[in-house]
C-alpha cells in the first residue's frame, strides 16, 4: 500500500465569514487543513491532530468503528458511534459517522468532486468561524471497498448532550418553573443561532429537532447544530429558504404535546432583529402555511 501523503492547504480555501465579527474567538478550525491520500482513501483533516494520527486514520478509517464505545445509530448505510480519540492533541471522545452506498452514480460523481461528508466538514469549520455552535470537525475521509462507497466524518463529541426532540418529548424531573426558565433560555439561544446562521448565508435544509443538541455546561444550556450534510451557503440567502428552514423545524415539533404555538412565536421573536419584528405576522403566516403542507404530506405517506 502506498504511504499516506499529506498536503497543507491554506484555511482560506475553506471559506470565511463575509465580514469580521466583533470580538471574534479563535477556534481550532483556523488551523491548517491537511489533504489526505493513500491511493484508495482521500479526505481532509486538521493539522493539529498530528501527522501520525492522520496517517493512521487515512490508512484504515474502518478501524475507528471497530472499537466503538457507544453506538448512537446502527442502521444499514448509516452508522454513528462514540469512539476513543486517536490523537494526543485532541484527547477525549470523538463522534464517528459512517455512510455507505453501492450506487455507481454516487461513486462516479464523488470521484471527481466533493462528497457529502466533506461538505459537512467544510461547513462545520465555517459555522465555527461565524461563532455558530457545532461540534468541532476533525477529519473526513472517503474510500471504496468491494464496490461499496464509504464516507467517514469525525467530530468532537458533546458530553451528555440530548436532542431537542427528546428533551421536548420527555417530561423533565425539575420543577415546572425551572423547566420553563430553561425552555425560554433554550428558545432564546436557538433563535440567536438561527439568526446568525441565516445572517451569514447558511441554508440548513434538514433543520429539525433531532439535529439540534442540548448540553448543560456550568449549569446553563447550550444549543448545537449537527448533521451538516444538508447545509449550503448562498452569496445572499433568499427569503424562501429562510422560511423553509423555520417551517421544517416547526413541522417537526408542532405535534409534540408539550409544544405550543406560543413556543414557536417566542422562537420567532428571538430569531428576528428589532427591525424585522415589524413584519413578523407575514413571516409567521408563511411558516405556518408551509409547515402545515409538510405535515399533511407526511401524514399521507404514513397512511399508505
Amino acid at each position: 500500500m502506498p504511504a499516506p501523503s499529506v498536503e497543507l492547504v491554506p484555511p482560506r480555501l475553506l471559506s470565511e465569514p463575509r465580514a469580521p465579527l466583533p470580538g471574534a474567538i479563535r477556534h481550532r478550525s483556523e488551523q491548517e487543513c491537511v489533504r489526505l491520500c493513500d491511493g484508495r482513501t482521500r479526505g481532509w483533516g486538521l493539522s493539529y491532530l498530528g501527522a501520525d494520527c492522520l496517517q493512521r486514520l487515512v490508512s484504515a478509517p474502518e478501524l475507528l468503528l471497530a472499537g466503538a464505545r457507544t453506538w448512537l445509530k446502527d442502521q444499514p448505510g448509516h452508522r454513528v458511534a462514540l469512539v476513543d480519540s486517536e490523537s494526543e492533541m485532541a484527547p477525549g471522545i470523538w463522534c464517528c459517522k459512517e455512510t455507505t452506498t453501492r450506487s455507481w452514480w454516487v461513486r462516479w460523481v464523488t470521484t471527481w468532486g466533493s462528497f457529502r461528508a466533506q461538505n459537512a466538514f467544510r461547513q462545520g469549520l465555517c459555522l465555527l468561524r461565524a461563532q455558530i455552535q457545532t461540534p468541532q470537525p476533525l477529519a473526513v475521509m472517503a474510500v471504496t471497498r468491494r464496490g461499496t462507497y464509504h464516507e467517514y466524518l469525525l467530530t468532537e463529541a458533546i458530553p451528555d448532550a440530548i436532542s431537542l426532540q427528546r428533551w421536548l418529548s420527555a417530561p423533565g424531573p425539575s420543577p415546572s418553573g425551572e423547566r420553563f426558565r430553561r425552555r425560554c433560555d433554550i428558545t432564546r439561544q436557538l433563535g440567536q443561532q438561527l439568526q446568525r446562521l441565516h445572517q451569514h448565508g447558511f441554508d440548513h435544509r434538514d433543520l429539525k429537532a433531532t439535529n439540534i443538541l442540548l448540553s448543560e455546561p456550568s449549569g446553563g444550556s447550550s444549543v448545537w447544530l449537527i448533521d451538516l450534510d444538508g447545509v449550503w451557503r448562498w452569496p445572499w440567502l433568499p427569503s424562501p429558504r429562510r422560511v423553509q428552514n423555520l417551517a421544517r423545524l416547526w413541522a417537526g415539533v408542532a405535534l409534540i404535546p408539550n409544544v405550543s404555538a406560543t413556543d414557536a412565536l417566542r422562537l420567532l421573536f428571538a430569531y428576528l432583529t428589532p427591525e424585522q419584528r415589524r413584519g413578523w405576522k407575514s413571516l409567521w403566516r408563511q411558516i405556518v402555511r408551509r409547515s402545515a403542507a409538510k405535515i399533511s404530506r407526511q401524514r399521507a405517506l404514513d397512511s399508505v
